[in-house]
């Protein structure tokens, strides 16, 4: 009888397992409403094969009737991410925010091309250049916008919100209130110590990515021709291998916001990535210290003559020495993360209560 019961069982845990693993990133974020939801299809799964026992004892075919009336784990999955308002292809919960990215990067635009367009009639060039640097930037920009509207889509189709990035913060506001004006100061607990620390800041590495990606577009497509005059070819070389990088590295960024923090085993393939893209600025850190004409900057056309290359060398030497630190970082990072997130995950399910 206990035999027959703990196969049972196990079949259950399989078909829940699969459910789990197709679960959407939001969820993923929140183990409390993750488990609630796992709970109670195995409520149902019970239920069902109950009902289809008629008072008998529930067997493996039972179980497997009521699992295929359930539907299949995508097909439950896909119910969990019908969660924003549908507009478009990006929900209205998320369409302000794109809106806004895309409003500021088109500001940003304009006021390049107009920076342009002075620098081309004071430097006396053809007036035909005003349209060779609007194609750029328009080629840029919409490169950018269907970038950013591929994160944002995507956010929407996974089901994500706004408040799912905003509530950790939330949370410790209103801890630090309780604690600090409800007469609970603890004066040997800090606002956020390091054991209360997110194992993964999904808002910072959201934001971040977005803007790393604009930017690595800019680096590698180089869409301001009059201004890419001023610099030598050698350092746009190193730009465009600069960008390309920083393309890498947020891509990895928006990887790790829909893997979701539970996913231990990918976010340390995460992590292993990173520290290699880390590690690659540095040789090309030290090829562009020893070329010259990169360690210049600026060309014979930039009119102010001026040799940029010492001061290019210390800030090359920085991130030389930030790039072994943020390695150091991410090892750390690699084997601590499982624990942090365990620890992370007990305090939540202790704070849940109090």
């Amino acid at each position: 009888m206990n035999t027959q019961k703990n196969e049972n069982q196990i079949i259950v845990n399989e078909y829940l397992h699969q459910i789990e693993e197709k679960l959407p990133g939001w969820l993923k974020e929140n183990p409390k409403e993750r488990q609630s939801i796992i709970n109670e299809i195995e409520e149902h799964i019970w239920d069902k094969a109950e009902d289809l026992a008629q008072e008998e004892v529930v067997s493996e075919s039972h179980l497997y009737q009521a699992i295929q009336s359930m539907g299949t784990p995508d097909t439950i999955a896909k119910e969990y991410r019908k969660r924003g308002t549908p507009h478009i292809f990006i929900s209205k919960e998320w369409w302000p925010y794109y809106k806004k990215v895309i409003g500021g990067i088109g500001i940003c635009m304009i006021g390049i091309l107009i920076i342009s367009i002075i620098y081309i009639i004071r430097n006396s060039q053809p007036f035909w250049d005003v349209f060779t640097t609007g194609y750029n930037l328009w080629s840029a920009f919409l490169t950018i916008l269907l970038s950013i509207s591929i994160i944002f889509i995507a956010l929407s189709w996974e089901g994500f919100l706004p408040s799912d990035l905003k509530e950790e913060g939330k949370k410790h506001r209103e801890r630090y209130h309780r604690e600090h004006h409800h007469g609970k100061k603890n004066k040997s607990r800090h606002y956020i110590n390091w054991d209360e620390k997110l194992p993964l800041d999904t808002k910072h590495l959201l934001s971040s990515g977005i803007w790393e990606i604009i930017w690595a577009i800019i680096f590698i497509i180089q869409p301001f021709q009059e201004l890419n005059l001023n610099f030598t070819p050698a350092f746009l070389s190193i730009i465009i291998f600069w960008g390309i990088l920083d393309l890498c590295g947020a891509l990895i960024k928006l990887a790790q916001v829909f893997a979701g923090m539970q996913r231990v085993i990918a976010q340390r393939i995460f992590f292993i990535l990173t520290i290699l893209i880390s590690y690659f600025y540095i040789p090309l850190s030290r090829n562009m210290l020893a070329d010259p004409e990169a360690l210049q900057v600026f060309s014979s056309v930039f009119k102010w003559g001026w040799n940029a290359s010492f001061i290019a060398k210390w800030i090359l030497y920085f991130i030389i020495f930030g790039s072994i630190l943020k390695i150091v970082a991410y090892v750390v990072k690699l084997f601590t993360y499982e624990m942090r997130l365990n620890k992370y995950i007990e305090l939540k399910a202790k704070t849940t209560f109090n």
